[in-house]
């Protein structure tokens, strides 16, 4: 009997279940088995008959792992694009060659660039002042004493 019911479309297999468990009999036996209110097993009838055509159906199955499948897509093209990003620098690379590195117009964002790149992000916002002209004024009055 089980291998006739597994050839069979899912809304057939729905009407042989209801077909089985109609009896009332069949409910109390499962009363006095498990020792549940009757409520509790009619309000278990209707969540199978509200979502036993999708029990029985294997096409969402298949919708699962399709979605399954586009989120290790996703998340492929992102590993690659980090790679392609990874190729163009070398482990020993001086701060500055890979400050060099990091492109604003790549499809990486600069947060994500940075953080592969193993650099601190205060050096994005931070332009040097130079040498104030004070000091070289000072320190041009010392030296023609010397």
């Amino acid at each position: 009997m089980k291998k006739q019911d597994g050839n069979l479309p899912g809304l057939l297999r729905q009407k042989l279940q209801l077909r089985r468990s109609k009896s009332v009999n069949h409910l109390l036996s499962y009363q006095n088995i498990l020792k549940y209110i009757l409520n509790i097993i009619s309000k278990w009838k209707k969540e199978f008959l509200q979502n036993s055509a999708h029990i029985f159906n294997r096409q969402s199955k298949e919708t699962e792992k399709e979605v399954d499948l586009e989120k290790l897509y996703a998340k492929i093209s992102q590993l690659e694009i980090e790679n392609d990003f990874l190729k163009k620098s070398k482990e020993n690379w001086a701060m500055r060659e890979r400050l060099n590195i990091i492109d604003n117009e790549h499809v990486l964002s600069i947060r994500r660039q940075y953080e592969i790149l193993s650099v601190n992000r205060s050096g994005l916002y931070y332009k040097p002042q130079g040498e104030k002209k004070k000091i070289f004024r000072s320190c041009g009055s010392w030296m023609s004493t010397i």
